[in-house]
């Protein structure tokens, strides 16, 4: 499956703000998500994690106008793919909104 918003700020800003936002993150879910891991190499952060039995991997992908994030859904997961779909296309736009909208 595969999410794409588009953004208007500086790379450097992008990931400032998805690292701060995936640290806030583990704080939130701590509970339900477990084996977290990250990785960046470039502009291209590589993550896995458990939830709910479920084991999630992917790729986000940054460039200078559009952030990309590729995940790998286990089959059973795959029936709640649009709910997933709109959930982090909704974070992603939340996190990459231009301060001060």
């Amino acid at each position: 499956m595969q999410v794409s918003v588009a953004h208007s700020l500086r790379s450097c800003e992008a990931r400032e703000r998805l690292e701060a936002e995936f640290a806030s993150m583990l704080e939130r879910f701590g509970d339900s998500v477990s084996d977290v891991s990250r990785e960046w190499g470039g502009d291209t952060a590589r993550f896995s994690f458990q939830a709910q039995g479920f084991v999630i991997k992917g790729r986000l992908t940054l460039s200078d106008r559009r952030v990309t994030v590729d995940l790998r859904l286990p089959l059973a997961a795959r029936l709640f793919q649009g709910r997933i779909r709109a959930g982090i296309e909704s974070e992603l736009n939340r996190i990459l909104e231009p301060k001060g909208v």
